[in-house]
């Protein structure tokens, strides 16, 4: 095992002490901490309902409910096992702490922080934004490592990035239609920008729609939307200008003619806020995930003593824990991936 207090299962369970893992589930630990609600952080999902109490924040509840019924029954009040927390949440056991900080990588998202019997802290980023409000303090961490490579370098700062996009948008919407591709939490950031921007329609799909509905519930501006299967939409196709998103590898439902096509990501987007692939397709840096240098900030703010980088959900783990020994001078290792009857798995 990578450390006595924290490790990484082989499907993804981050253990934090002797009693919580996070976004996976490992058999015998009391608490699961489901951190948010992407599908590459649900692995095992149904298994800790059923053996685990789970919590997460009450924004990730309710996009959970979304996909799992059962969920608004499993509240703990009532003798379930859903323990919902505000996204700057503390739940006590015993003499163990688990508390949750804002990320800032999609609605409801959290890092997490446990205080152990003994005194020791220790906690996990999960995927992350930067800048950030508050930042857990632990003596040991576990580390998203997907932009741990010096080569995730972005030389252009969001609010730059987000200009280009309402430009862009702004401009090509007068053309003829505009399709947006992004991740699920960078579609909805997408939808906050586009508030107000243009008088064309917003159109997505009517499951958006109803997801949309969580992100008004916490306050997180959308614009007015367009439910993309109905026969009044169509119509609209037909006489106006419009913008329609969809999730990245989503099959469009029709044939837009010429369009614009932009797509959300900042992956290869190191110099740039955006970048030309041809005259009618355009990759826009907008990103969910802190780059490098943030990530190394973000590490060195947690004050952590010992780094494990994360194997699992992200692709630059060596690079990742090579720079935090040599520019941060903080004792870092890849995780190494659990596989043990211990683990459950």
């Amino acid at each position: 095992m990578d450390s006595p207090d924290i490790g990484i299962s082989c499907h993804g369970g981050i253990k934090l002490g002797e009693i919580v893992t996070c976004d996976g589930f490992v058999k015998g630990f009391k608490y699961r901490v489901q951190t948010h609600v992407h599908s590459d952080h649900m692995d095992g999902f149904y298994a800790s309902k059923g053996e685990q109490d789970i919590i997460m924040s009450e924004a990730t509840r309710d996009l959970l409910a979304l996909d799992h019924c059962d969920i608004p029954f499993r509240n703990s009040k009532n003798g379930g096992n859903i323990i919902a927390l505000p996204t700057n949440g503390i739940h006590y056991d015993n003499n163990s702490v688990i508390e949750l900080k804002p990320n800032n990588h999609m609605l409801g998202a959290v890092q997490v922080a446990v205080t152990t019997p003994e005194g020791k802290t220790v906690g996990y980023s999960s995927d992350f934004s930067w800048p950030l409000d508050e930042v857990i303090s632990v003596d040991s961490l576990v580390v998203d490592s997907t932009y741990g490579s010096p080569e995730s370098i972005r030389r252009y700062s969001q609010e730059h990035a987000n200009e280009c996009f309402c430009e862009m948008i702004v401009e090509k919407s007068r053309e003829g239609p505009v399709i947006i591709y992004a991740n699920r939490s960078t579609l909805f950031r997408a939808l906050g920008l586009l508030d107000g921007l243009v008088p064309y329609p917003i159109i997505v799909s009517k499951r958006k729609i109803v997801e949309a509905k969580v992100y008004q519930k916490y306050g997180r501006s959308i614009c007015p939307l367009e439910i993309l299967e109905s026969p009044e939409t169509r119509k609209i196709r037909k006489n106006s200008s419009y913008v329609e998103l969809y999730y990245i590898n989503e099959q469009l439902l029709h044939d837009p003619g010429k369009c614009t096509v932009i797509k959300l990501t900042a992956f290869g987007l190191n110099n740039e806020p955006y970048q030309e692939v041809n005259s009618s397709v355009y990759n826009v840096g907008i990103s969910d995930h802190a780059d490098y240098y943030q990530t190394l900030e973000y590490i060195q703010e947690t004050g952590a003593k010992e780094v494990l980088t994360d194997p699992i959900h992200g692709t630059h783990a060596i690079p990742l824990a090579a720079a935090i020994k040599n520019k941060l001078g903080i004792v870092a290792k890849v995780a190494e991936v659990i596989t043990s009857m211990e683990w459950g798995v």
